[in-house]
């Protein structure tokens, strides 16, 4: 108690309640820092920068997939806690729908593994699969449409919310 009275008249506790203060400051910063390392990184791409050197190989599959006219509409209804169904519905310049098609996807997550996703077809000619994840957060589907010598594949960034 001596000690502490000691502290307060002479005013030593103005410099030491500054260096208290910044190493509380380090300590909510390095919790900070771990929690934004250890979480998403932000990449939707594996491998962004390579994938940036082919973009010419991009730009020539857009223009494939314009001079096939097909319509393709990707949506996600969540069912419960970090689950839900991916529906994908597509059409071909007419309008009408594309049957006999090959649907295939996956979800993926930053550097995480991709999460292949099981499509199955509806009567209404489009096809839903289900899908659970591991972890909240933004995800990206990979969604790739087959025919016979045709093919598309389109990407859509959904947020997937514990509940």
């Amino acid at each position: 108690m001596t000690a502490l009275a000691s502290l307060l008249r002479n005013d030593r506790w103005i410099p030491a309640s500054f260096i208290a203060f910044f190493v509380f400051l380090t300590c909510v910063e390095i919790v900070l820092i771990t929690l934004a390392v250890n979480s998403f990184t932000g990449l939707s791409e594996v491998d962004p920068y390579r994938r940036g050197l082919a973009y010419n190989d991009t730009i020539a599959a857009r223009q494939k997939d314009r001079d096939l006219g097909w319509r393709v509409s990707v949506g996600f209804e969540p069912t419960g806690h970090l689950k839900g169904i991916v529906k994908v519905a597509a059409r071909d310049a007419t309008g009408a729908e594309l049957s006999n098609v090959r649907i295939s996807g996956t979800a993926e997550h930053g550097g995480d593994a991709a999460i292949p996703i099981t499509f199955s077809a509806l009567d209404d000619g489009s096809a839903e699969g289900p899908i659970a994840v591991h972890t909240a957060g933004r995800w990206f589907l990979r969604i790739q449409i087959e025919d016979d010598g045709a093919s598309i594949e389109r990407k859509r960034e959904i947020f997937i919310e514990p509940r």
